[in-house]
């Protein structure tokens, strides 16, 4: 059985970040700590503490759960964690203001993540008739930036459509309560909106023309001085990842228990997701045409200080690790 909006919801709480960690293993001491996502994406670290695998590897990491990845970076540059799991686009918008984040590789990827749900109403109208419709994003994320991506694709101007920005929590019951008309959302926001919106929402097909990456990033202070830590957490990241591959069955019932989600929603969407360590071109050449899209939108301001994204990559840790990881681009 579905898990109820309201359980789930309480699980999550409306402050945004828990400042806890999950699956902690309080014989050890944490000596820093991790912002991990809700995420499903997110599953490597959760494997990674359950199966005692940072441990293996000498490092004793806090993990800190935080509602989307906007969140975790958010406490990354205010040095409430040393480093934080996202996508590509909380790390980007932030680059814009500070120069000490740091891209340390690649571990989950997902090109079904992102979808726009609409109303049964507006799935029914012409590209024309979507002028001054609310769509609810969670501003300067991948939800915005898949919203332009799928608006475009459908022969719809995005700059005529109204944004309503909301957090991740509000997005699935914005729909059926009368707030947007539609919403760009990640899992598992998109799926609880379905169950939210019942039989009066769809997703509006659309091709996977956006691969979701999720990566690790730390401060280039941290970086520059705890390369034991970092190597230890990638060792894990590989491992778990590896664990993955091989019990797909067990990690799923991690996924669960680390995303607060229920059965119905892993047979649906597991398919979709790929936990693979990397650092490959395909990053570099999405983060420019998202930094090409955040100037000519007007989604910064400052367009003279867009950065160099290569720059924003550290292969040096990954490196050390597996370097069968890493493709031409960053040698």
């Amino acid at each position: 059985m579905p898990v109820p909006l309201s359980r789930y919801f309480i699980r999550i709480a409306s402050s945004g970040l828990f400042i806890t960690s999950f699956f902690f293993n309080p014989a050890f001491a944490s000596d820093f700590k991790i912002g991990v996502s809700n995420s499903p994406m997110s599953l490597p670290f959760a494997v990674a503490e359950h199966q005692n695998l940072f441990a293996k590897y000498g490092v004793h990491p806090e993990l800190v759960k935080c509602v989307g990845g906007i969140r975790c970076v958010k406490e990354l540059i205010e040095n409430k964690v040393d480093m934080a799991t996202s996508s590509e686009l909380p790390v980007l918008f932030n680059a814009y203001e500070t120069s000490n984040l740091s891209i340390l590789g690649t571990f989950a990827q997902n090109n079904d993540d992102l979808k726009l749900i609409v109303s049964k109403e507006m799935a029914a109208k012409k590209p024309g008739d979507w002028q001054d419709r609310r769509v609810g994003v969670v501003m300067k994320s991948a939800s915005h930036y898949y919203m332009d991506v799928a608006l475009l694709y459908h022969g719809i101007d995005p700059r005529s459509v109204k944004l309503v920005g909301l957090t991740p929590e509000e997005l699935p019951k914005a729909i059926s309560s009368g707030k947007v008309d539609a919403v760009s959302v990640w899992e598992p926001y998109g799926y609880l909106t379905r169950l939210a919106g019942a039989n009066n929402v769809v997703v509006l097909k659309t091709p996977k023309l956006y691969q979701q990456s999720f990566i690790l990033t730390t401060t280039k202070d941290f970086s520059k001085s705890n390369n034991e830590r970092i190597s230890g957490v990638l060792r894990a990241l590989n491992a778990a990842n590896e664990f993955i591959r091989t019990h797909p069955a067990q990690a799923q019932q991690i996924m669960i228990k680390h995303s607060n989600l229920d059965q119905e929603f892993v047979k649906q969407n597991w398919g979709a997701y790929r936990f693979d360590l990397a650092l490959q071109q395909s990053l570099i050449t999405t983060m420019e045409g998202e930094a090409r899209w955040m100037v000519r939108e007007n989604h910064v301001s400052d367009k003279g200080k867009t950065p160099d994204v290569s720059k924003l990559i550290d292969a040096s840790h990954l490196n050390r690790v597996a370097p069968q990881a890493i493709d031409f681009a960053y040698k």
